[in-house]
């Protein structure tokens, strides 16, 4: 662990997350800042790759004086315009914006985990435990894989729908060929005609579900295999049957706009 970048706004927080990095890394480098512009204005000046991201939500300033300090949902706004470089774990009580954050970064590609700041020594018991494990999966299945143009190899993508039947089946024959994809489909139902697995989670550098409710299902039933993958939700309704003209414009415009830099 080298480089974290961190939006927390508490100064005893700030002192405990440094010393514990500190402590286990002392080489590392925490770019912290206590405001959502202060963190935009550092990311947009780094020189090099966060191994981290951890962001708070709620943000006050010292004083009433102080201009106003935003919020975690401007960061992760901002970052979801961003190449997906780094894991991120977000840290907050305020439950409805924290997972609207996380939401919103995974579907920008973003691997995100949240984890709630409670007790008195949730920094040194939950949350560098997490960091550590996000920062060591990241090394060795890279965040930005998925979006990279230098593939040495190909990507492994899973598409999911309900069924196995019209949906992902399309998308996986569109992409059977591709030079940069490995393609394979599955489903999340019982009876789908392929049902998804724990082996195929594993196998996948990026699951690409048709719909909401297929991720949710996904991080219901396989909460492990998960918890850091990346799972992209295409937005595309059953209505066609397979390789239906206008499904087959669907899926390809979703897929490409999701490789696209």
């Amino acid at each position: 662990m080298k480089l974290l970048f961190m939006l927390e706004d508490e100064h005893d927080r700030i002192r405990r997350f440094a010393a514990i990095i500190s402590r286990h890394h002392p080489t590392a480098q925490i770019v912290n800042a206590r405001t959502a512009p202060d963190f935009i204005a550092a990311w947009q000046q780094r020189d090099a790759t966060p191994d981290l991201i951890c962001l708070d939500h709620d943000l006050f300033t010292d004083t009433p004086e102080e201009p106003d300090p935003g919020d975690g949902r401007d960061v992760s706004d901002f970052l979801c315009a961003q190449p997906p470089l780094c894991p991120a774990l977000i840290h907050s009580t305020n439950s409805i914006a924290a997972e609207s954050m996380l939401y919103s970064m995974r579907d920008a590609g973003w691997t995100v985990q949240r984890l709630l700041p409670i007790g008195e020594h949730w920094i040194d018991e939950d949350w560098y435990p997490m960091a550590l494990d996000a920062v060591n999966r990241s090394v060795r299945h890279p965040v930005s894989k998925a979006t990279s143009n230098q593939r040495a190899t190909p990507t492994n993508v899973l598409f999911v729908c309900s069924m196995n039947r019209w949906r992902s089946p399309t998308a996986e024959k569109i992409y059977a060929r591709h030079e940069h994809i490995v393609a394979r489909s599955k489903g999340t139902s019982r009876k789908a005609r392929q049902t998804i697995s724990a082996d195929d989670i594993r196998w996948a550098d990026v699951i690409l579900v048709m719909e909401r409710k297929h991720e949710q299902q996904l991080r219901a039933r396989f909460p492990g295999e998960t918890a850091w993958a990346t799972i992209h939700v295409l937005d595309i309704p059953d209505d066609y049957q397979f390789m239906d003209p206008e499904l087959v414009h669907s899926v390809t415009t979703a897929v490409e706009e999701f490789f696209r830099d």
